[in-house]
Formats: structure tokens, C-alpha cells, sequence
């Protein structure tokens, strides 16, 4: 069954190859400086170390320290771009699309490492970057970010730094508009309400409707239940100007089946997906977990199988290579099946290589899971 459907995903992408190079993209408002460690177990010598594999043994390192204190070793691999924006937009580009990227990049300039973005993404920052130190496991990560502007970001400093009509341009000609890690831009829901004021008027209603709207709210356990509320009905809120998606991952979908009054406890993830699902008002929601993808869709519930990488590379920005694949599924119109299936690929080739597959990575890594799984 796997192998029947990597080959149809193949043989999709080879005769849709040349259409992405049309396709326009919106992406925004965050930025981090990505700092990627790993938490050092022993020290063999100078050169040589072994890591803590798993978070549960990292974290009973540090239930022994209580009471007694410890001092523990992390070792920098890697110091890179960061936010679900940057990641999300410079992955979409790996594609083949055009992206306007209006992230957290550095302000009055982009700097580095944002200089370093695909060539088609187009870096129209709006403020400084956060600081993202994130110590890598083979099971998950645990990041520590320092958020800087972006907590005080608001739609009159977007405005005013991307300037009005750029903004107005680049949501008029994009199929997709992206608005992801609403837990960081406190202000993400007047910033939308500037957006449908300032920007949706000036754009004709008809072609509104054929826009995505995807959403990413991040990480969201240490947001008030009233704010999350709130972030939800401006969701709901934009159902009414185009095609809305929301994706999340297992813990944010437990939050919010939680906020909307849902007892979680003993819920399976369908029932979770469902009940989230009957409350808003959403053409796609998805879920993506370690060992694959969930979706509904006209109320019609789907799922993927995942493909589990046992020694990633690099975790952080897994998540944003699935919306990337899932994404580039909905505008090249699949099956809400194949989308997910895309989305387990983009993030799967992400985790085991540690960057993002452009359109011929993609096919390449299609081609040797398809071998692996006849």
C-alpha cells in the first residue's frame, strides 16, 4: 500500500514540476536565531563525546540535581536561521515557489544568518529576531527562546516597515498566506484585524475565497486560556475570506480540545481532532505527529503514515518542513491524503538530512523509501 503511494506521489510531482515556479506565497511575522546543542553524557576526550539520546534521560539527570546543583556540558552544532516563518518560507522556496517572507529578521536590514535564505524568498523584515537555544535528543528537543520584539510587534509597525501597498501586492498575488507562531506575536490578533481592514478591502472578494489561510500557533502551554480563545475566534474570524487550515502538533491539539471545554483525558487523537473540528469553522485541520500525519477535511477524517528517522540530524524545524509539504499539496490541489503524505516526506528528509529537499531532493528521497518499502 506504501509503496503504491509513494510511487503515485512520484509521478504527481514529476508531471506538476513546472507549476510551483507560478506560485506566490505569504509568510510571516517571526524570526529566531537558532542555536542547536547537544547535551554532552560523558566525555570521552578533546574530540570525542557521547550525548544524552533521549529527553527522559536528560531529565532525570536533572531531578538528581535537586537539592545539590550540577554543571553539565552542551556542545554547539549548529548556529542557523530560525522561526516557523523563516523556516516555513525558505522551505516553500526550496520548492520552486516565490515566497515574501515578513519575518523577524533584523531591523533597520536582514541580517545574518537571514542572508542566507533561498533566492526566491523575498526578506521584507519587520523587526529583530529571538534567540532560539534549542538542545537536540533523538526523540524531540527542548528549546529555550528569548523572544525580544516580537512580543511588542504590531500591525502598525508591519505596516509601516513592509509598507502598505507591498502588503497589499503580496497577499493580492499569493495563493497562500501563512500566519504561524501566533505563541510568540502577542499582538497576531490585531495584527489580523489590520489585515482584513487595511488589506482584504482592497482585494475583491472572489478572489479572497480562493486564498489558504494557514495557521501555526506553536508551542501555546504557557499562553492564558482567554488569549487562546481569542486566537481561535480571529481564526474562525477569517473562514469568511478564504480557504482556512490549521495545523498543530500532538500537544497543541490536547491545549486547545482543552480550552474549548473538551475533557482530553483518555481521548484518543481522532476524537481530539473531531471535537476540535465540530467547535470552529475550518476547511482542513491536521495534526502531526513523531510517526506520522491526521487530517479532517469536509469532515471526513484521514491519515498518513509517517516515515520515523531512529538518528535525525536535526529536529528544530521539522514541523515547518510538514506545513511545507502539506501546503504545496493543497496548492497543487491533491487529496487531503496525499498532502499529509507530502508533509511526512518534506519533514522526514528535513530531520535525517538537516535542511530542506528542493523539488529534486524530494523526488530522489520518494524514489529510495519507494525502493525500501517494495
Amino acid at each position: 500500500m506504501l509503496y503504491q503511494q509513494l510511487q503515485e506521489m512520484e509521478q504527481i510531482l514529476d508531471e506538476k514540476k513546472e507549476y510551483l515556479k507560478d506560485i506566490e506565497c505569504c509568510i510571516g511575522f517571526d524570526g529566531f536565531i537558532d542555536m542547536l546543542f547537544r547535551v554532552v553524557r560523558q566525555r570521552e576526550s578533546a574530540g570525542r563525546f557521547s550525548a544524552y539520546e533521549e529527553i527522559s534521560d536528560f531529565a532525570r539527570r536533572i531531578m538528581d540535581s535537586a537539592g545539590k546543583s550540577s554543571d553539565t556540558e552542551i556542545v554547539l552544532q549548529e548556529l542557523k536561521l530560525g522561526g516557523n516563518a523563516p523556516i516555513f518560507a525558505n522551505a516553500l522556496a526550496q520548492t520552486g515557489m516565490h515566497v515574501n517572507c515578513m519575518g523577524s529578521m533584523g531591523f533597520p536590514a536582514v541580517r545574518a544568518p537571514f542572508d542566507t535564505m533561498h533566492e526566491r524568498c523575498n526578506c521584507m523584515t519587520v523587526g529583530n529576531p529571538g534567540h532560539t537555544y534549542a538542545f537536540e535528543f533523538n526523540d524531540g528537543k527542548l528549546m529555550f527562546g528569548h523572544v525580544s520584539d516580537m512580543l511588542t510587534l504590531s500591525w502598525e509597525q508591519v505596516r509601516e516597515r513592509v509598507g502598505l501597498e507591498n502588503l497589499i501586492r503580496a497577499v493580492a498575488d499569493s495563493h497562500l498566506i501563512g500566519l504561524v507562531n501566533w505563541n510568540h506575536i502577542h499582538h497576531m490578533v490585531p495584527i489580523v484585524e489590520g489585515m482584513k481592514r487595511e488589506i482584504f478591502s482592497r482585494i475583491r472578494p472572489e478572489e479572497l475565497a480562493l486564498k489558504y489561510f494557514f495557521f501555526d500557533m506553536a508551542d501555546i502551554s504557557s499562553r492564558k486560556k482567554e488569549d487562546i480563545l481569542c486566537m481561535l475566534q480571529c481564526i474562525n474570524s477569517l473562514s469568511g475570506y478564504g480557504r482556512t487550515a490549521l495545523g498543530l502538533n500532538e500537544n497543541e491539539a490536547q491545549i486547545i480540545h482543552s480550552v474549548l471545554g473538551f475533557d482530553t483525558e483518555g481521548c484518543g487523537m481522532e476524537q481530539i481532532m473531531t471535537d476540535i473540528w465540530t467547535s470552529m469553522k475550518l476547511q482542513l485541520l491536521t495534526v502531526h505527529l513523531q510517526k506520522g500525519a491526521m487530517g479532517i477535511q469536509h469532515g471526513v477524517f484521514h491519515e498518513a503514515e509517517g516515515f520515523f528517522v531512529e538518528n535525525p540530524v536535526l529536529t528544530t524545524g521539522g514541523g515547518d518542513n510538514f506545513n511545507c509539504g502539506l501546503c504545496m499539496g493543497l496548492i497543487l490541489g491533491l487529496e487531503l491524503r496525499q498532502c499529509l503524505l507530502l508533509g511526512c516526506l518534506c519533514s522526514s528528509f528535513y530531520v535525517s538530512r538537516g535542511y530542506s529537499a528542493n523539488y529534486s531532493d524530494l523526488i530522489n528521497h520518494i524514489r529510495k523509501l519507494g525502493f525500501q518499502a517494495a
